[in-house]
């Protein structure tokens, strides 16, 4: 008798328990994942069907994750593994088959109404503001093989005041392809790497022309000579090449632009849409 009522006691505590937590408010924390500045294709396929950016092997493929508070009072996060390593991928796949994934932290920082501020320590417990948020930005490994990949990710955090953060995992899904097979799509995205940072500008233009061997009319690379002209405050070249991607956009004489491009997105081309 003794035993059942011990049972029985035992069992109404751990029943009240799961009701008061799940009585609780859940934490106003919103989490989001996405690629971290991506390039658009131009000269290549869209992604496939189950993928929502694609990347050619080599290329650097960053990710970034957003957790803000969206409430009035200040929400206090118990990072279980400390801050720069909350962040965790819980599978993934390629091809629909387990993959060992690399994951690098880039930075981790604050984000405040005047700015953001970088996070060095690795703290246990931070505090948000209504509308403050964390971001954490990562790089996968770039030894990625050709395939579709699929991570789900999530944060590893607790609301401090006892409210649960009803976490759900965030899906990345990206396409990995051969670079040798998009050689002036490869040389696109070097360039538009390393256009706008001025000690990378002749690796930009090494890049640009190598596009314009592989394809001389191209109206892409003639957009990216005028950026790099304008980074060097050169408004002559700038405009000329503009003008000079604006003649063949218009002329439709971009054949390797046509052969990836649907007919919307030529007829913006056309009446000098971006």
């Amino acid at each position: 008798m003794n035993t059942l009522r011990c049972s029985v006691l035992a069992w109404m505590v751990s029943a009240v328990s799961v009701a008061t937590a799940q009585s609780l408010p859940r934490a106003p924390l919103f989490l989001a994942v996405s690629i971290d500045a991506y390039i658009a294709e131009t000269y290549a396929e869209r992604p496939k069907e189950g993928a929502d950016y694609f990347f050619l092997t080599g290329e650097p493929i960053g990710f970034k994750v957003i957790a803000s508070n969206q409430d009035t009072p200040p929400l206090v996060l118990n990072l279980r593994r400390g801050l720069h390593n909350a962040v965790h991928v819980l599978t993934a796949l390629k091809d629909g088959q387990p993959v060992p994934i690399t994951i690098t932290v880039n930075s981790v920082s604050r984000v405040l109404d005047i700015g953001a501020v970088d996070l060095t320590d690795d703290v246990d417990h931070v505090t948000l503001e209504k509308d403050d948020r964390l971001e954490w930005r990562f790089a996968l490994n770039e030894s990625l093989e050709p395939g579709l990949y699929r991570l789900s990710v999530t944060l590893l955090a607790d609301e401090s005041h006892g409210r649960p953060i009803l976490w759900r995992a965030h899906e990345i899904r990206f396409e990995v392809r051969p670079a040798s097979s998009y050689p002036a799509e490869a040389a696109i995205r070097e360039a538009y790497r390393n256009t706008g940072r001025n000690d990378d500008l002749a690796r930009a233009e090494d890049a640009v022309r190598q596009l314009l061997e592989i394809n001389p009319d191209s109206w892409v690379a003639h957009s990216l000579l005028a950026l790099i002209a304008d980074s060097r405050g050169d408004s002559a070249a700038s405009a000329r090449h503009r003008a000079k991607a604006a003649e063949i956009s218009k002329a439709g004489t971009d054949k390797l632009y046509l052969k990836y491009c649907d007919a919307i997105c030529f007829a913006m081309r056309r009446h000098g849409g971006e």
